[in-house]
């Protein structure tokens, strides 16, 4: 297996991790090793909301971190954590000091000898927000209107004699949880705490299927986390604490999006924030995106780096003609095949096997 292509990179990747067995380690660990050149980092943590054990895996040298492991299993001689988005995963034995696992790397058919050594789990965080806080911390859980979602979310509230400002925290693309949790960095947390001390509530909400937050959909849009932002608006304007009149929303990357998605719904957005949002269209982004991811591969002349960014432009303009999949699909394919027949087959070949996007 070719260590460069251990790894698949998706623009979103993230999904709920579950603890399947019961507890044979300390709720934090942190292991480390080398595959190959690679740099492997497997860490095992309790979840500060549902108690459970979950993990993540980095690989920083790749940037990949917080791999979320959707399978996490502890015996009390083994670890088993496989990853669903990259169809791969580990699994180790552990010595008999539970100091060293010894295993294998396992992904598409193939397996690679991988060694981990525990090492310290302790990592000062020290934006960390800290107790006692001269604010009001209620954790609340709210529903939309016809209860098919359950929101779990953190209103941090100044102390006031009045109603004071209230700001809606939206995190970015793939489930996150109310914290906007990266690598054992809490950065919503961090802004809902500055904003606190400075006279401003802040609700920050666990994404659709993490956390406290039911309704998780991989086909949820852009456009179904604004009808979340409208639920949490309808919850701040019925507390008591709140100036129904200053609501605004602080959206980050994705969120950046989904902020306007929901003002453009309500009336009772006075403001909107866009952290790392983007400003240009989406389409503009994600053209540039595979354009780069191509390129970075040295395989391909700016004449066929051409060819495959106008493939790219040619599906998604059909895909903007229709709403429904049969004609979406139909669609899709014949452009794809007006494209291929005016490609040679020797750039066809190239394509396949150099193709960025499978990595």
């Amino acid at each position: 297996m070719n260590l460069k292509t251990v790894f698949l990179l998706p623009l979103c990747f993230a999904v709920c991790i579950y603890k399947l067995s019961a507890q044979a380690l300390p709720s934090k660990t942190r292991w480390e090793g080398k595959l190959g050149e690679l740099k492997i980092v497997l860490r095992v943590f309790e979840d500060s909301v549902s108690k459970e054990n979950k993990a993540e895996i980095d690989v920083p040298q790749q940037m990949a971190l917080g791999l979320k492991v959707s399978k996490l299993t502890i015996t009390n001689d083994s670890i088993t954590a496989f990853i669903q988005t990259i169809n791969a995963g580990y699994k180790g034995r552990l010595n008999a000091a539970k100091t060293e696992l010894t295993g294998t790397w396992q992904q598409g058919g193939g397996s690679i000898p991988l060694i981990l050594k525990q090492v310290s789990a302790e990592i000062k965080r020290l934006q960390t927000p800290k107790a006692p806080f001269p604010y009001l911390e209620e954790k609340i859980v709210y529903y939309n209107q016809d209860k098919s979602i359950q929101y779990g979310a953190t209103l941090t509230l100044p102390k006031s004699a009045k109603p004071v400002p209230a700001v809606i925290l939206i995190t970015g693309s793939g489930p996150e949880d109310r914290d906007e949790t990266i690598f054992d960095h809490k950065p919503f947390w961090v802004i809902a705490d500055h904003l606190s001390r400075n006279g401003i509530a802040v609700l920050r909400v666990d994404d659709r299927g993490v956390g406290q937050t039911t309704g998780g959909d991989p086909n949820a849009t852009s456009a179904d986390f604004a009808k979340d932002v409208l639920v949490g608006i309808d919850y701040l304007k019925k507390h008591a604490g709140i100036d129904t009149k200053n609501i605004g929303l602080i959206g980050h990357s994705e969120g950046g999006v989904i902020a306007p998605l929901a003002a453009l719904q309500s009336n009772d957005v006075a403001f909107i924030i866009s952290l790392a949002g983007i400003g240009v269209k989406g389409s503009d982004i994600m053209h540039k995106q595979k354009y780069d991811a191509y390129k970075k591969t040295g395989q391909f002349t700016e004449d066929e780096l051409s060819k495959i960014t106008a493939l790219d432009k040619g599906l998604m303009a059909a895909a903007a003609k229709t709403t429904s999949n049969e004609e979406l699909s139909a669609l899709l394919k014949n452009v794809f095949t007006e494209w291929k027949a005016q490609q040679t087959e020797s750039f066809l070949k190239k394509w396949v096997s150099s193709d960025p996007m499978k990595e």
